[in-house]
């Protein structure tokens, strides 16, 4: 006979299980992210499990497919005269559906057939300007002879630690690619993203409390806390700095470089737009035009778009109106400013 005590804790315990077991079923329509592969020399310091799905419900809601490569893009061949567009989550764009993101709206503007991409989105979280110069070299092994090459940033701020990093590129290893080093898995490895990819439970829980150490901006402060508003901005050495990484990148591709900047925005107490550019942007422009790259600035647009529409570039209907990464009408602006930068110089 089972004492009262062993039979109450074995209920509780299968109580406790079964709604595990719910709240994890849950979770795959809502939250769930696929597993990562880290690497070295390659075009990102990471990938996703190719042929996965991830599903984003927290910040926005999208569900997107983790292409060949371990990237969010179409399973489509890559148009002969393609753009990439390279950057962090706001390039990425997990949050807003597919065909919403700015280099979906660009790659349907500019492939009206639909039949292959124009624009491939290789990007990934955490993925930010230094990292891009720094993996630059890789990137155009792994992807070459683009027509060109779109950057994204949402800060102009590098210090002496990110410069040297810039600096000194990856050497590139196609057994890196995502295509190949798939199949060099440790069988560890390999479980390891079985257990994240069949658990979203326990991966949005990490995430969640990840999230409760988050420090957001004072309402008076815009999202750019750039470091160079600093009033020990040195602008000579910021201006060796950034001539330095762009003219590296130069050397290495002769083809179209846009870096693509979007700038924080932020209504005050009476509706008006607070913009405070950084004191690196004037000599950032003048570094961009010294190299031969284009530089795109999506702020004025944005302005634009909020005092004409009344919308906002961030936020989403589950999350704040001013916090977080690009709604749909963010991307759309992104999308709308590099399509006349594209169209106006072919």
């Amino acid at each position: 006979m089972i004492s009262n005590k062993i039979y109450s804790f074995l209920t509780w315990f299968l109580a406790f299980m079964l709604s595990l077991f719910i709240i994890n079923a849950l979770c795959f329509p809502y939250h769930r992210f696929p597993g990562w592969i880290d690497r070295e020399r390659a075009a990102t310091k990471s990938i996703w499990n190719p042929g996965s799905t991830i599903v984003m419900g927290t910040e926005g809601y999208g569900i997107h497919h983790i292409d060949y490569k371990g990237y969010v893009n179409d399973e489509k061949p890559i148009n002969d005269h393609y753009y990439l567009a390279v950057g962090s989550s706001y390039t990425q764009g997990k949050e807003v559906r597919s065909g919403e993101r700015y280099s979906d709206l660009l790659n349907a503007w500019l492939s009206p057939d639909n039949e292959t991409l124009s624009v491939y989105n290789l990007s990934q979280d955490g993925f930010y300007f230094p990292d891009i110069i720094h993996h630059f070299n890789c990137i155009i092994a792994e992807f070459p002879n683009p027509e060109g090459i779109i950057i994204f940033t949402n800060s102009l701020a590098f210090d002496d630690k990110e410069r040297d990093y810039m600096l000194s590129q990856e050497i590139p290893d196609a057994a890196q690619n995502g295509e190949n080093i798939v199949s060099t898995l440790s069988i560890k490895k390999r479980l390891s993203i079985i257990m994240k990819e069949i658990t979203p439970a326990l991966t949005l829980f990490r995430q969640q409390m990840k999230l409760l150490a988050v420090k957001y901006p004072k309402e008076n402060e815009t999202g750019d806390m750039d470091k160079n508003n600093d009033v020990r901005f040195d602008e000579v050495r910021y201006a060796d700095m950034m001539n330095k990484a762009l003219s590296l990148i130069r050397s290495e591709y002769s083809g179209r470089i846009i870096i693509v900047y979007a700038q924080s925005i932020l209504p005050d107490k009476n509706g008006d737009i607070i913009v405070n550019l950084p004191k690196s942007y004037a000599s950032f422009k003048r570094c961009c035009m010294n190299n031969d790259i284009e530089f795109v600035d999506t702020t004025e647009a944005m302005i634009i778009e909020y005092k004409e529409r009344h919308v906002l570039p961030y936020g989403h209907m589950n999350t704040s109106p001013i916090r977080g990464h690009f709604n749909k009408n963010g991307h759309y602006i992104v999308a709308s400013e590099l399509y006349k930068a594209i169209v106006n110089q072919k």
